[in-house]
């Protein structure tokens, strides 16, 4: 055990705190903190927050269980160590006191040996616990708090309308094909029209995000697996949905990269062990970013074409904020998201969604869901999550009151989507069709494509 370790440790365990040191070739080291005191305490709680979500893999009293052992080991080690020192100071040394010392160093070398044991066994348990649930969070999808668009109607046609895939092949915005011979299925191709319309959203959406006080950011497609884990993901084992970097190269030093899945990471990460003042918050970051998943779902109707994609283009709200501001700036987002919406035409739904629902992170979440005509059903374009300090505590972000406040605070961190750029794209292709296979393009967008003769998306010839 390092010595950062051992006095981080003997530092906080008082304050139920569990401190962990990551280093890593070019990155900045930080101390994350979890709150096990709390665990140990409300471990009933705990168990059934953990269940109403559905983890399974959640333990609980397990978690309760070894950090009990954890801090006992502790004080053992401690109890040695100051046994150790005395030792040290009897002058000259006997032959009595020269065997207890190095007795007293077996059992030191030992007792480190079982500390560091627990502590990874805490460690990869606790990864699993979930974030508090917010009391308006409902149990079960019948429960569901459903709010809908009052601008836009669905879309009635007096035609038969065609969906996305169908669309954007006939008008060649499209090609599935030529992105499944470069990189295999659910990866997809926008060329002509369609590779303006994305940028053309993601410049909307940015200049709207930074009118409404957000700071525009593109962040690493890459980050730090302690990165993404102390965000509430899991970059291992079976069921993640997070692609790794590897390399067998002899001349590469390894890694432990791993390509993010929504920019949330690189913003959540931005400030990982900074101390940042009272006064600056709250703090708004829109990031732009490729997205990364590894698991793109079934072969179903419900994820054809560009619902479910490998690798998408997306923009990412997130603030940084007091536990006082989170409920408003949760509201601020999903008012933001839903006006987007509203701009681009599209009807839609907003759902506060259920336990069962939240990603181990959220506290409380909604989602925006469009109208997607092809699909016949409503389609998710966005989630508004209010994690609490549950990121802040595992990247050590923390915050300065006022002067006469003594003391930091862990910083409350909310993300919400700003645009998931193919989704948004499937649901304007089919929203907006018209009788002869062509594409109208919204008014907010028309400054953004300004080739596109008459606002409209046409077959052309390449």
């Amino acid at each position: 055990m390092n010595a950062m370790l051992q006095s981080g440790l003997l530092n906080t365990i008082r304050r139920g705190y569990l401190v962990r040191s990551f280093s890593a070739s070019g990155q900045i080291q930080f101390k994350p903190r979890v709150n096990y005191k709390d665990v140990v305490a409300r471990t009933e709680y705990f168990i059934e927050n953990s269940r109403r979500r559905n983890v399974t893999r959640a333990r609980p009293a397990v978690v309760s269980e070894l950090y009990k052992k954890y801090t006992s080991e502790i004080q053992e080690l401690d109890f040695l160590r100051q046994e150790r020192n005395r030792i040290s100071k009897i002058k000259p040394p006997t032959e009595e006191s020269i065997q207890l010392g190095k007795g007293i160093k077996q059992k030191i070398n030992a007792a480190e040996i079982t500390v560091r044991s627990l502590l990874q066994e805490l460690e990869i348990e606790a990864a699993f616990l979930p974030n508090d649930t917010h009391p308006d969070v409902p149990d079960g999808i019948s429960n569901l708090k459903v709010i809908e668009s009052k601008k836009n109607p669905k879309p009635d046609y007096s035609f038969q309308p065609k969906d996305h895939l169908e669309l954007g092949t006939s008008l060649g915005i499209l090609n599935f094909e030529a992105a499944s011979k470069i990189a295999g299925p659910k990866f997809s191709i926008l060329q002509g029209d369609g590779a303006i319309l994305e940028i053309a959203i993601v410049q909307w959406i940015l200049h709207k995000l930074r009118t409404k006080g957000f700071f525009p950011m593109i962040t690493p497609d890459l980050a730090h697996s302690t990165v993404v884990e102390g965000c509430g993901f899991q970059p291992r084992g079976d069921a993640t949905q997070i692609y790794k970097i590897h390399t067998d190269a002899a001349d590469v030093e390894s890694t432990d990269l791993c390509l993010v899945g929504t920019s949330e990471i690189a913003l959540a990460g931005y400030h990982a062990g900074e101390i940042l003042q009272g006064s600056d918050l709250p703090i708004r970051y829109a990031g732009f970013s490729h997205c990364f998943r590894a698991e793109a779902g079934g072969a179903g109707a419900a994820s054809k074409g560009l619902y479910r994609l490998h690798q998408f283009s997306k923009v990412e709200m997130f603030i940084f904020c007091t536990e006082d501001q989170s409920e408003e700036e949760l509201e601020y987002m999903r008012s933001i998201q839903e006006e987007i919406c509203d701009d681009l035409g599209l009807h839609w739904r907003t759902l506060n969604m259920a336990a069962e629902e939240l990603g181990s992170s959220a506290f409380k979440k909604y989602d925006v869901e469009v109208w997607m005509p092809g699909r016949e059903e409503f389609g998710e374009v966005a989630s508004i999550s209010n994690c609490t300090d549950y990121q802040s505590r595992r990247l050590n972000i923390r915050y300065k009151g006022s002067d006469s406040q003594r003391g930091t605070t862990f910083a409350y961190t909310l993300n919400g989507t700003g645009g998931a750029v193919p989704r948004l794209i499937l649901a304007l292709l089919e929203t907006h069709q018209n009788p002869d296979g062509s594409v109208s393009i919204p008014k907010v967008l028309h400054d953004y494509m300004p080739g596109c003769s008459s606002h409209v998306i046409s077959k052309v010839e390449k």
